[in-house]
């Protein structure tokens, strides 16, 4: 039930804000302005709707989307983040080193930009796509017999951090210096 007059359900289930779209063909767009420490779960499963984008955001993040593209610009993670068809874009400030960051895409490419001084281990996966970057990456078992195949790398970025998993099963991996 619409308790907005704008196409949403706003309202507390198991104590937590949940905002639901009402209508699955709605081509409403919506900006939620939200405190940049909280946590936020997003999930879309229809071909219906734009893009997710969130900037200036510091808290926890979980996204699933469907055929949609996820855009992230000025966060610090931990990060969730799963799309199927769209692409992945992300740009941090910082990496929160507390707990892990995922970002995964099935079909589309995902785009990575950290700061030069950021730490990290990577894990980087693409079964059918390149992987690219620019960072100076430390990567694991590099005094021994290589993979040709470099379809997954592990490598450390300024002596290893918060574990961080980029993975696109049929596109290109881009990671890249801020």
């Amino acid at each position: 039930i619409d308790n907005t007059g704008i196409g949403l359900y706003v309202g507390k289930e198991e104590g937590e804000t949940v905002v639901k779209a009402i209508s699955l063909r709605s081509d409403s767009r919506y900006i939620f302005k939200v405190p940049k420490s909280v946590s936020l779960y997003y999930e879309h499963s229809t071909h219906e709707g734009g893009d997710l984008i969130v900037k200036d955001f510091a808290g926890e993040l979980e996204v699933s989307a469907r055929f949609n593209s996820v855009h992230l610009e000025n966060v610090t993670g931990p990060l969730a983040v799963n799309s199927v068809h769209g692409n992945v874009e992300a740009k941090f400030n910082s990496i929160n080193q507390t707990n892990s960051i995922s970002l995964v895409s099935m079909h589309g490419f995902v785009d990575v930009t950290v700061p030069a001084q950021s730490k990290a281990n990577f894990h980087l996966s693409s079964d059918w796509g390149e992987m690219f970057s620019d960072l100076d990456l430390k990567v694991d078992g590099a005094e021994e017999m290589k993979s040709l195949s470099n379809r997954k790398i592990d490598a450390q970025y300024n002596g290893g951090g918060v574990d961080f998993t980029i993975k696109s099963n049929h596109a290109d991996i881009y990671l890249r210096k801020k």
